[in-house]
């Protein structure tokens, strides 16, 4: 039976592979699909600039896993300091584990071994998956520990591609419609146009959106956009 982590990770509020916007991700998206029934390689990697989806995707697999019933976890490896590599103990006893951003773990030798000891156990348990996510390719990943890297290699990789403009529209319209409003198309040029192009930075802008049409009882016009994100140091 898996153990209780000592600490509870929620996934994403909007994190669902039905709105992951997949662009040129189709493949990946239909292998990663697979998973939580226990299709596909026991370890999984992917890899993609930051912001390219990596962490909806893996966030959005352990949701609708855990929706499911399936006992699933989900470790963002950028807090790794605030915890001991004790924490990937026994975590083989989970049908599927999501380990994201395991590039900062990469030159701690401590993390390194608990992850090639984790790598191994899942292996040896039929139908348990591990999903990995990082930004370099496993050839610039470059762990200290050479047997990690041959156990890297040994699963099934994917890039994730990051989306062009027209799917960062379609993305942010259903990101719109998630929150129970839409976009008129000037609002989506204007924002596509003068701030930060990654989903990351544009999703953050469309929070701010809303809790201010929400709190003001205002139509998400281009004018009222454009007061609303004034403050911005990218606006025009």
């Amino acid at each position: 039976m898996a153990r209780q982590l000592p600490l509870r990770f929620s996934f994403g509020e909007h994190a669902r592979l039905a709105n992951f916007v997949v662009g040129r991700n189709a493949a990946c998206l239909q292998y990663l699909r697979q998973l939580p029934a226990g299709g596909g390689e026991s370890i999984s990697y992917l890899w993609g600039a930051a912001a390219s989806g990596k962490t909806h995707l893996l966030q959005a697999l352990g949701h609708d896993a855990d929706a499911a019933g399936m006992a699933v976890v989900y470790l963002p490896c950028a807090q790794y300091r605030h915890w001991q590599p004790a924490i990937l103990d026994e975590l083989e006893h989970y049908p599927l584990v999501c380990l994201d951003d395991i590039d900062r773990l990469c030159g701690q030798r401590p993390w390194e071994e608990a992850l090639f000891h984790l790598i191994n156990r899942v292996r040896e348990r039929a139908g348990h998956r591990l999903l990995l996510a990082a930004r370099p390719p496993l050839r610039v990943l470059a762990p200290q520990l050479p047997d990690l890297a041959s156990r890297l290699a040994w699963g099934m990789v994917f890039q994730v591609q990051e989306l062009d403009e027209a799917d960062k529209s379609t993305a942010l319209q259903l990101r719109a419609r998630n929150r129970g409003f839409s976009l008129a198309d000037d609002v989506i040029q204007y924002l596509l146009r003068y701030y930060a192009r990654d989903m990351a930075s544009m999703c953050g802008l469309l929070d701010r959106i809303d809790y201010a049409s929400l709190a003001e009882q205002r139509r998400i016009t281009l004018p009222f956009v454009r007061q609303t994100l004034q403050q911005s140091p990218a606006a025009p």
